[in-house]
């Protein structure tokens, strides 16, 4: 596809509107609140399969031509109509003028366009010899006529503003159509891949037009044929619905607003299992949620955390894997035994990473995705004491790995005892910070230091110690010699 117009014109508009009448039948539970009646449903799903079939006409129409072409052949289009509405009174150029009028009026320019009426109405009644007044009000009866039963066309029903809000549902209507065949036949991990990417869009719709609180999601639809719309999203959820697994199925309510607006909305129980499908998929950076709207569905993941098999490398180090999973997709981490007790996930695939860090954060630990230098492989890790603020089902699985390697005479017992006394009972860290050394001085004073190599990161405490009310050089210092810094605390 070379442009956005291409795209929507590759999009088969009279096939998604069939299949989307097919499943009427099973939205309607979904349409209004839960005092609704069936009539008021039908009536509803009914007035929103309207505005699909009217968007899908107009786009259909509109294939293959550009802006200045589909203004020319919304113009014949509605001159025929003014035609045939007046019975043949306004015909030809009149006809022709007075339809260009009429869609000037419904793009907004009302004054300049009822100014230039008023003119044709009045030289038509010199054409015809009639009565100004007469012939005024029957320009105006057709003008009020096309622009409400045929203010589709008047007002470009097909415009990119509206089409935004239908390319994309039915792109993953599409795409989910196409999955549901295929999943019997594809292996696990192409599952997993394909909720993660349907899940990645609602995503990204729930950012830009919804809300999320404590057992509510909303995503918000409105505008110009917004019912339709809202419909073509119920349709590809509800495909959706049929992927995933029993646990994770969820319902939604669909409530009209004010004007046009439309809340697609999942409460309670149907919300945190949304919610855990949405975790793992809303689009990150470094493991953190590119929206404060996901910082919520931490508390509703349900992770579940599996050590592999264990084994000594050929460097001597030992070596085991954890899989981390919640939503149906996970990822297998490596786990090594050292000095330390090393988690590590390496991809060319950022996105991979970018996963790989967001479950582990579901499990409680936050890590930054680095690169390995110039154009190697991405990477998460996290270290003992990092990983011992972990949840709990993630430090029994590291536990569990370091007793096997004990078992196996491959660790020091004596190492391995002081990682097991950290991951059983765990340690508590702030969000976001790093970890401090604090001690007594000679002094007698209480010492809060912390210590890098990297400037950027002394200064970032730096500001975080003068934004709890610290002030520099009276209740820490900043020292920054060559190769290494310090920022000290004393009390």
């Amino acid at each position: 596809m070379e442009g956005w117009r291409e795209l929507v014109d590759a999009i088969g508009w009279s096939q998604v509107l069939e299949r989307v009448g097919e499943l009427a039948d099973a939205l309607k539970p979904w349409i209004g609140p839960e005092r609704a009646d069936d009539a008021e449903r039908e009536g509803l799903m009914r007035r929103m399969l309207g505005e699909l079939a009217l968007f899908a006409h107009f786009a259909e129409a509109r294939r293959g031509l550009d802006d200045g072409e589909w203004r020319r052949e919304r113009v014949e289009r509605l001159s025929r109509a003014v035609e045939a509405l007046s019975g043949g009174r306004i015909r030809g150029e009149h006809a022709e003028r007075l339809a260009s009028l009429i869609i000037s009026y419904a793009e907004g320019r009302k004054k300049d366009a009822k100014g230039h009426i008023e003119n044709l109405a009045e030289e038509m009644a010199g054409v015809l010899k009639e009565d100004v007044r007469r012939v005024r009000g029957e320009v105006w009866d057709v003008v009020e006529f096309a622009l409400s039963d045929m203010g589709c066309l008047a007002r470009d029903c097909a415009r990119d503003e509206v089409a935004r809000k239908f390319v994309a549902p039915a792109l993953e209507l599409m795409m989910l159509e196409k999955a549901r065949g295929e999943f019997d036949k594809r292996e696990a991990f192409g599952r997993r891949e394909a909720l993660l990417r349907f899940g990645e869009m609602y995503a990204t719709a729930i950012a830009g037009d919804g809300s999320v609180e404590r057992g509510l999601v909303v995503l918000a639809v409105g505008g110009e044929l917004g019912g339709g719309a809202t419909l073509l999203r119920l349709a590809a959820l509800r495909l959706l619905n049929e992927l995933l697994p029993e646990d994770l199925k969820f319902g939604v309510r669909t409530y009209v607003g004010e004007g046009r607006y439309y809340d697609i909305t999942a409460y309670g129980d149907d919300a945190a299992r949304l919610m855990r499908l949405l975790a793992v998929s809303a689009p990150s950076a470094g493991g953190g949620y590119l929206s404060p709207k996901f910082d919520g569905f931490v508390g509703e993941a349900r992770v579940e955390v599996r050590p592999g098999g264990i084994r000594r490398t050929k460097g001597g180090r030992v070596a085991a894997d954890l899989t981390i999973s919640e939503g149906g997709v996970e990822v297998k981490y490596n786990v090594y035994l050292q000095d330390k007790v090393e988690l590590r996930f390496r991809s060319k695939d950022r996105g991979r990473v970018e996963l790989a860090a967001r479950l582990l954060k579901l499990a409680g630990v936050s890590a930054e995705v680095k690169r390995e230098g110039g154009e190697g492989k991405w990477y998460v890790e996290a270290t003992t004491d990092k990983l011992a603020t972990g949840r709990k089902e993630l430090r029994g699985a590291l536990a569990e790995i370091v007793r096997k390697a004990v078992e196996n005479g491959w660790v020091d017992a004596g190492k391995a005892e002081l990682w097991l006394d950290k991951l059983e009972g765990g340690l508590t860290l702030r969000e976001g910070w790093p970890k401090y050394l604090v001690r007594l001085a000679r002094s007698g004073a209480l010492e809060v230091r912390y210590a890098s190599t990297n400037p950027e990161s002394i200064e970032r405490e730096a500001r975080r110690l003068r934004a709890v009310g610290l002030v520099e050089g009276r209740h820490f210092t900043v020292r920054m010699p060559e190769g290494a810094a310090t920022a000290t605390s004393r009390s």
